[in-house]
């Protein structure tokens, strides 16, 4: 593979060394030529490291477009990548020549880049903003920077994610562990440093995107009330002196050091005790990657990737960017306990070790390299699309579950699959799971994008159904109709069906599932029987399983996180309990709220209280907790599905009513008992006796206690689910995906 890099060649801080860093360990695997379009210390430091680099210094952007091209059509390179505003304008300018994919790293807000600068901003910004419009592929370095394409309108599925990686080697510490050499150092920067003070630091440039004045200002507030902490910048800027008025003005001036640009970042970042990040704006920052690898403990703002590598509260603290009261309370909260920074320092040096290598940076690179180019090669057809249509977007952590299983299975079949969802929130549902998204009512662009599907699948759920109302099952049964008018086949996968009360109803079914469906894979064998009522014989029909068996749970550093955040104990055994408001429900809820206290008392289990529907199920679970006088935990935030599921894998008793809390239990092994107000959570549970169903009109304080002692009973065996029951539901769950790639294939 030959790839060109495309890059202005001003590049300073972390875009300077992804790019160097990256190039460097991919010319080991593949042929990579640097373009840079300036001489400077950009292209001085890639042929220090001895990378292949032309440079193209020409004032005369005429000349430079002619040295480019030929550079680029003599190369015969199999993809383009480019990096900032100028590598990105000359890429999609010279495109039609070269003919190959253009994919470009967004490293940056790319309309903060030229802040403060209104004609850089009106001249090279804005042409820059038409060139990503133009290029075919983006990397976001970091989640949130994928987010950021997306809400602005790029295609999720011309996206990739990667992050920045570094060598984890430690630094030399020797000076660091040395008092006298290190108080020795620290003075030599220009601290007020004695023995025993506290040093918190940040290393950045003095621009307003990296807001220092808020570390000024959330220092001086910690400081007051621990006399030991001191404060070491370095760096430098425009807002040198501004950030300098900032700290005469907090009366603490002495105890802050502006030490300008440092050039030894291992010796300064294992001098501190705290590394902190006060940005507006990042990608995935270096400062920090390179504190940790100082082994020094975190405090961060909630930027770019910062989420994903910091679980709050387990191995470092981070805060909403500008908020100086919640960094004056993490500085006290390191300050104050020694032990609490080494715990969190060692912890969050294992996950970014492990998941943040420069090794994984270039394998993740190599990846999307491989994909850009299969997907470039790959056979242009009229219909190579999916529509996937369900209950998605309405908060529901089930139904969302089971898009995201299906469209796992569906990738599993074809990676470069050209999938898009119908969803009631597309936005929520496009950032959520990177896929592309129509609204459900959008029926002109629905019918659009028929004309290129080959597959429509109705996805999971008891879509087919009038028991909540008559226009959702009207309005499947359309989509289906639509569908195959257009010349789709149509699959609904892994669901179930019923009940469908009203004549009217149970006819259009009936017949719209006999012309329209090609095949029907059904979860339960209740909504078998009901398809047989209803007169459906023509399609091919079977039974599977709940596709939602298919997911694993979120990792388990995230689950320790969620606890956190939600303010519940990680190690206290639980009970969980979901609840949804249904008919007349409310009025059993003190029975509920008994048999709550009962597993408490007797069982020694802790209740849980989380929302499977969010935010629908929070009135019903508060009316709950309102009730409930023993200790209790109740989740407030809303939770993805593997998140939902890695939750549930920590409770030793579920007591469900949502149906995918019984089949996220069912599927992590944990012992349940359901509370049926549909038929479907009754089917589900029918195959495990061990585990008792109780309808709510049979709701009493001794029925719920009773069936909580039969789920938690003495010996281990008697509540486990069959290890053969289990299999035979992933295997059954398997049999939806082989009936989807049959459509697909033939």
């Amino acid at each position: 593979m030959k790839v060109a890099h495309l890059i202005g060649g001003g590049d300073v801080g972390g875009a300077k060394t992804h790019v160097l860093s990256l190039i460097a360990e991919l010319s080991k695997e593949i042929d990579v030529t640097l373009i840079s379009l300036r001489e400077g210390q950009f292209a001085q430091e890639g042929r220090s490291m001895g990378l292949n680099i032309e440079v193209v210094d020409d004032k005369n952007p005429f000349t430079a477009i002619a040295k480019v091209r030929k550079i680029l059509l003599e190369g015969k390179f199999d993809l383009i990548h480019c990096h900032g505003a100028k590598g990105n304008v000359m890429g999609t300018f010279l495109k039609p020549w070269h003919k190959r994919p253009v994919v470009t790293t967004v490293h940056s807000d790319y309309r903060r880049d030229y802040m403060g600068k209104p004609l850089k901003n009106l001249t090279n910004g804005l042409l820059n903003r038409l060139a990503l419009r133009v290029v075919d592929y983006h990397i976001g370095v970091s989640d949130a920077f994928v987010d950021m394409l997306i809400k602005r309108g790029f295609p999720p599925h011309q996206i990739f994610t990667i992050y920045n990686g570094i060598d984890f080697t430690p630094y030399d510490r020797a000076e660091a562990d040395d008092p006298t050499r290190r108080a020795a150092y620290l003075r030599s920067l220009g601290l007020n440093y004695n023995a025993g003070d506290i040093v918190v630091g940040i290393a950045a440039r003095m621009h307003p995107v990296k807001d220092i004045g808020t570390l000024i200002e959330g220092f001086a507030k910690a400081a007051r009330e621990e006399p030991k902490l001191k404060l070491v910048i370095a760096g430098d800027g425009e807002e040198r002196e501004k950030l300098a008025s900032i700290a005469k003005a907090t009366g603490l001036a002495d105890r802050i050091c502006f030490a300008g640009w440092i050039r030894e970042m291992g010796r300064f970042l294992t001098a501190l005790d705290i590394n902190t990040l006060t940005s507006l704006t990042e990608s995935f920052p270096y400062s920090v990657l390179e504190g940790i690898r100082a082994g020094r403990a975190t405090i961060c703002s909630r930027v770019g990737g910062m989420p994903k590598l910091i679980d709050h509260g387990v191995n470092g603290f981070i805060f909403t960017p500008g908020d100086k009261d919640a960094l004056a309370e993490y500085l006290l909260a390191f300050a104050r306990d020694k032990e609490k920074r080494i715990e969190f320092s060692k912890k969050l040096a294992e996950k970014a070790a492990k998941l943040y290598s420069i090794e994984a940076m270039k394998n993740t690179q190599l990846a999307i390299y491989e994909t850009i180019c299969r997907r470039s090669s790959r056979p242009k057809t009229r219909r190579d699309r999916v529509i996937l249509c369900g209950a998605y977007g309405r908060g529901n952590v089930g139904d969302d579950a089971i898009m995201e299983a299906i469209t796992e299975s569906l990738r599993s079949i074809d990676p470069d699959l050209d999938i898009t969802v119908i969803s009631r929130n597309p936005m929520k549902t496009r950032l959520e799971y990177r896929i592309n998204t129509i609204h459900t009512f959008n029926f002109p662009l629905y019918a659009w994008r028929l004309f290129k599907t080959k597959l429509y699948i109705n996805g999971g759920g008891t879509l087919i159904a009038d028991n909540t109302s008559t226009r959702s099952i009207r309005y499947y049964l359309y989509s289906i109709w639509m569908a195959k008018l257009f010349g789709a086949k149509t699959m609904l996968y892994g669901c179930g069906i019923g009940p469908i009360r009203r004549p009217g109803n149970r006819k259009a079914a009936g017949r719209i599932l006999n012309r329209h469906a090609h095949v029907i894979t059904l979860r339960d064998d209740i909504s078998m029987r009901e398809l047989f009522l209803l007169g459906v014989t023509k399609p091919k029909m079977c039974l599977t399983a709940d596709p939602a068996l298919a997911l694993s749970p979120a990792d388990p550093s995230r689950i320790d996180a969620i606890f956190n955040e939600e303010n519940a104990p990680a190690h206290v055994a639980y009970a969980g309990f979901s609840l949804r408001d249904w008919g007349k429900f409310r009025n059993s809820l003190d029975v509920v709220a008994e048999a709550a206290e009962y597993v408490y008392k007797k069982h020694g289990l802790t209740p849980l209280l989380f929302p499977m529907g969010y935010p629908a199920d929070l009135d019903i679970l508060e009316a709950l907790s309102a009730k409930l006088t023993v200790p209790h935990v109740i989740f407030r935030q809303s939770h993805n599905a593997r998140e939902v599921m890695g939750v549930i894998s920590r409770m030793k008793l579920v007591f469900g009513m949502r149906l995918h809390s019984l089949v996220f239990a069912a599927a992590a092994g944990v012992p349940m008992v359901g509370l049926s107000y549909d038929v479907k959570v009754e089917s589900f549970l029918k195959d495990m006796p061990h585990f008792p169903c109780i309808r709510l009109r049979g709701l009493s304080t001794s029925v719920l206690t009773d069936a909580i002692d039969k789920a938690l009973s003495s010996s281990a065996d008697s509540h486990a689910i069959e290890p053969k029951t289990l299999r035979s539901m992933q295997d059954a769950r398997l049999a939806n995906m082989e009936e989807a790639k049959n459509l697909l294939f033939s």
